[in-house]
């Protein structure tokens, strides 16, 4: 089985201007959202409440500046499973919830010579952390830092031709 959670970005506009003192102004708006999607769920796992609490206190987040809230929570049994996303925006998926690990893979879209990019997220003291992006260059996956010097090298070559 498997968990779908859909998610609600909000941006807090009000806080980009201010200092830090007092009350932050309020002027949120709507930005999309993520979908996250939790497979090898046991039927242990789906009937235990701290493990839903787990996974709504690890997604859900709220600061003065962003918040990300759950506006659909699902679980479904695999040979059900129907992915409902378009192809540029990819869930974060977690293959295994005791390693915490979410990963966002797009493929396309990229300059050449990467072929997909990923990001990774990790659970951290109850909340999702970014880890980093990954690129695809030659089916092999390298650091943010390797991607993008190969993507320089590929346009000198370019502009070299």
């Amino acid at each position: 089985m498997k968990i779908v959670v859909e998610t609600q970005h909000r941006e807090n506009y009000g806080a980009h201007d201010w200092d830090g003192t007092g009350e932050c102004p309020q002027h949120w708006k709507c930005k999309g959202g993520s979908t996250y999607v939790i497979n090898n769920v046991s039927i242990a796992q789906s009937l235990d409440t701290q493990f839903w609490d787990t996974i709504r206190n690890t997604i859900h987040k709220v600061d003065d500046y962003f918040e990300e809230y759950i506006v659909g929570l699902e679980l479904v049994d695999d040979v059900d499973y129907k992915p409902n996303h378009e192809h540029w925006d990819q869930p974060y998926v977690c293959d295994d919830i005791a390693t915490g690990i979410f990963r966002k893979t797009e493929v396309g879209g990229c300059n050449e010579p990467v072929q997909a990019s990923r990001r990774t997220l990790a659970m951290e003291d109850g909340n999702l952390q970014p880890q980093g992006v990954e690129y695809m260059i030659d089916d092999v996956w390298v650091s943010y830092s390797e991607g993008c010097e190969a993507v320089e090298a590929y346009r000198r070559a370019q502009e070299a031709a």
